[in-house]
């Protein structure tokens, strides 16, 4: 069975044409993941995007690698079982995120940051890296401001770069392997109900490098627990 090509918009191509393939193409594939009993067709990739064949196999390669399809001379372009992709991959995860599964993954990616950002937390609270409390620091004033003047896009930058860096703090190397996935759950957390812009997520911030800079690792995972429970609570009290 082929992919529906038809259905798709033709591709925008701001990330130029290579990796609008592998965009567009790894999306549909992942909102699509039941289609696995036939092979893609080469001709129809081709003919849909504008693209070469070598460019079109590039492509592929890069979505082997994700664990989202087979590709092999005279076999053709098959899709995997969703069990087998790469779901940690960053892509993936944004992929998941803005296709019908979105809610299934906001759900697990909340549950992912409830592990990584809290043990995070509670390894930051036990250096001194000066430099990244700045950044924190300054994350933090970034989000006030943005709540003050009702800049959406920027409270979200700010919020994705508190995070990052809290996972920095922690030094632990496979902690920050996981980072690249934070700003992918914070992307699939901009609906209203799953994230506050507000003046009470800005105390909320700031109540974690407080808990830091005073090296309380108890506190700094009772706050980092705090902000993570917030959305889902005001959620359930506008569906009660």
């Amino acid at each position: 069975m082929s992919l529906p090509l038809k259905s798709l918009s033709q591709p925008r191509r701001r990330r130029g044409l290579h990796a609008e393939v592998v965009h567009e193409l790894g999306q549909m594939i992942v909102s699509n993941g039941e289609l696995t009993d036939g092979p893609l067709i080469m001709d129809d990739l081709v003919q849909h995007f504008g693209a070469s064949r070598t460019v079109i196999r590039e492509a592929c390669r890069c979505l082997e690698s994700k664990g989202l399809i087979t590709a092999r001379p005279n076999v053709g372009i098959h899709i995997r079982p969703p069990d087998e992709w790469n779901l940690l991959d960053p892509d993936i995860v944004e992929w998941r995120a803005l296709g019908p599964q979105a809610h299934h993954q906001r759900n697990e990616l909340h549950e992912l940051r409830q592990v990584v950002e809290l043990f995070a937390a509670r390894l930051a609270a036990t250096t001194q890296d000066l430099a990244t409390w700045r950044l924190l620091t300054a994350s933090v004033t970034d989000m006030e401001d943005a709540v003050r003047h009702g800049q959406a896009d920027e409270f979200d930058h700010a919020d994705t770069c508190f995070h990052q860096y809290l996972i920095r703090a922690a030094g632990s190397v496979m902690v920050h392997h996981l980072s690249t996935i934070v700003p992918r759950g914070l992307i699939a957390c901009t609906e209203p109900t799953t994230c506050e812009r507000t003046e009470a997520s800005v105390k909320r911030h700031a109540a974690i490098v407080s808990a830091l800079r005073r090296q309380d690792r108890e506190e700094a995972e009772r706050a980092m627990r705090d902000l993570l429970a917030a959305p889902l609570d005001s959620a359930l009290e506008r569906t009660t």
